[in-house]
Order: C-alpha cells, then sequence, then structure tokens
C-alpha cells in the first residue's frame, strides 16, 4: 500500500486530469455511499482505503485502481489515445495562452520603459534585449516539446 502522501498525490493528480475539484470528487464518492468527509481522510492517511473505496474513486477517476496501490505506475499508460491526445490539446491550449501573456507583458514593459526612472529603464531595455535574443522562453519552449514527443 502507498504511503498517505503518495496517495494523496496520486488522487489530486488523477483528480486534476478529470478536471475535478475536491469538493466535486467528494460530492461523487458521497454519491457511492461513503462518507462526506472519506475523501480527506484517506488523503491523510486516517481511514483506510478498503477495496471497496479504491474500486469506488478509481471509477469515478478513471484509473486502474493498482493506480492506488502500485508503487512505480505510469497514469499515462492506462489512458486511451483519445484522452491523451484531449490532455495534448489541453497542454497546448495552455501554452498558448502563456505565449500570450507574455507577449502582452512585453508590450507593457516596452511603453514603460519611457515612464520608468533611469536606473529601471535600463533594466527593464536590458531584460527586453534578453528577450529579443532568447526569442522564446525556454520554459515554455520545453513543455512545448514535451507535448510534442507524447503526440509522436
Amino acid at each position: 500500500m502507498l504511503e498517505a502522501k503518495e496517495l494523496k498525490r496520486r488522487i489530486d493528480a488523477a483528480r486534476t486530469l478529470r478536471g475535478l475539484t475536491q469538493a466535486q470528487l467528494a460530492k461523487l464518492f458521497v454519491a457511492e455511499g461513503f462518507g462526506t468527509q472519506d475523501i480527506g481522510r484517506i488523503e491523510r492517511g486516517g481511514l483506510d482505503l478498503t477495496r471497496a473505496r479504491r474500486r469506488s474513486l478509481a471509477d469515478l477517476l478513471q484509473v486502474p485502481e493498482t493506480w492506488f496501490t502500485e508503487e512505480h505506475l505510469d497514469l499515462t499508460a492506462t489512458m486511451d489515445d483519445k484522452r491523451l491526445e484531449r490532455i495534448t490539446d489541453d497542454v497546448a491550449a495552455v501554452l498558448e495562452n502563456q505565449r500570450t501573456i507574455l507577449a502582452n507583458q512585453e508590450f507593457v514593459l516596452r511603453r514603460m520603459v519611457g515612464l520608468l526612472p533611469d536606473d529601471d529603464a535600463r533594466l527593464a531595455e536590458e531584460f527586453l534585449r534578453h528577450i529579443e535574443e532568447a526569442g522564446r522562453t525556454p520554459a515554455l519552449d520545453n513543455a512545448e516539446h514535451a507535448g510534442e514527443r507524447r503526440a509522436t
């Protein structure tokens, strides 16, 4: 059986992939006939994850029961291609949103340079030069390439 900390991490990961909040998952778990505080108590290690709870939780989160028992298990290995494609599309949308935010921030910074005191303006101009030299944000590039590798 997994440690409480790892079990909580796995429940959170599967819940996030399903697009559920903690409250929504708790409500679904109650609808399965379990207590209102059971999910939280399971995550804290205060309530055993019995076979019945594990089966219901696995069904609700659309993961295999072994997701809650096996030490070394890859969730993506249990997903079908359609679900992986949907997740990849979601990641691509988030990356595009981040690019838009960064472009807007760069635009605002360029407009503000003339309004800043000399020392701050110099720092802002240096920062903008780094952005131009880099061309793109390494963190976004790495995440995008990870998504491309997953899609192939």
